[in-house]
Order: structure tokens, then C-alpha cells, then sequence
């Protein structure tokens, strides 16, 4: 699992090169990118995403994705942002709450960082992000269920949300 993660942290630095370049707004994504390597782990090994670690992600991207919209004369890349947090995260909060148990408040705080960034990237990104996980996550399920795991197996959500994400930053215009 080590080296499976490795592998696709590696891709998802790749793809934020490719499409970001060698500019200040690289560098709030590759923190982006090593926060979710350590909360893709810790929801891989022990099914959670701790607050300790999501909302200080949340709080310390706020201004940093301002400054660097400030940076690119882009505020509205800011706000959109903002509104990208809201809205995938308010998503995630209604899937939780018409289905307790399948998907943890984790999961919804996470969505709020996810939706940050993809939002400042556009709302192609955002829309494919959103999908990407959730196609992800099926594939995953799927491949439990085809391995013999019971279908009432608790899948961790966290890395397939964030791995949709970096797909989206690859492969979204």
C-alpha cells in the first residue's frame, strides 16, 4: 500500500507541475498534496480524517490561495474558491445526512478542502473532482466486492476525493 500511494503522490505532483508550472501558485498545491498523502494513509489504515489535520489544512489555505490570487491580479479565482468550499462540502454533508454511516463528517470537512481547491482552479475542475472521486471510490468498492469483501465493507472515502481531485487537475480543461 506504501508504494501505491507513493507511486500516485508522484503522479499527482507530476500533474500539478504540468498544469500549474514552475509559479507561486505550485506551492499551496504541493502542500495540498503532502496534507492529503498523510490523510489518504491515516484514513487507509485507520478509517478516519482527523480535525487536527484537516481544518488547520482548511485554515492555512485560505490566505495563502488569496495571496496568490492577489499575486495573479485573479480575486474572483479566490472567491470562487470559497464558493467551490461551500458547495462540495455542503454536498457531502447532505450524502452524510440522508445516509448516516456510509459517509463519515470526515469526509465533509475534507470535501471543503477538496472543493477549495478545486474550485480556485474552475469550475470544470471542481465538477470533475467531484466525480473523479466518487468514480474512484465505485471502482474501489467494486474491487472489494469482486475480492470477497462483504458489500457492507467500510471503503475509505478520503483518498478516492482526493485522487478525483488530481485526476481533475490532470485531465480537466
Amino acid at each position: 500500500m506504501r508504494w501505491t500511494l507513493a507511486g500516485c503522490s508522484a503522479l499527482a505532483a507530476l500533474a500539478a507541475v504540468w498544469r500549474l508550472g514552475a509559479t507561486y501558485t505550485l506551492v499551496p498545491f504541493l502542500g495540498f498534496l503532502a496534507l492529503g498523502v498523510a490523510l489518504s494513509w491515516i484514513d487507509l489504515t485507520e478509517h478516519r480524517l482527523p480535525n487536527r489535520l484537516v481544518l488547520p489544512g482548511i485554515a492555512a489555505s485560505l490566505p495563502v490561495l488569496l495571496i496568490d490570487a492577489l499575486l495573479l491580479g485573479d480575486v474572483s479565482a479566490w472567491l470562487r474558491a470559497l464558493v467551490g468550499a461551500v458547495v462540495l462540502c455542503g454536498f457531502y454533508l447532505l450524502l452524510a445526512l440522508l445516509s448516516p454511516g456510509g459517509m463519515g463528517m470526515g469526509d465533509v470537512k475534507l470535501a471543503a478542502l477538496v472543493g477549495l481547491f478545486a474550485g480556485y482552479l474552475g469550475w470544470e475542475v471542481l465538477v470533475a473532482a467531484t466525480f473523479g472521486g466518487f468514480l474512484l471510490g465505485g471502482v474501489a468498492a467494486l474491487v472489494a466486492v469482486l475480492r470477497g469483501a462483504n458489500r457492507r465493507v467500510a471503503i475509505p472515502f478520503g483518498p478516492w476525493m482526493l485522487g478525483g481531485f488530481w485526476l481533475a487537475v490532470a485531465l480537466a480543461p
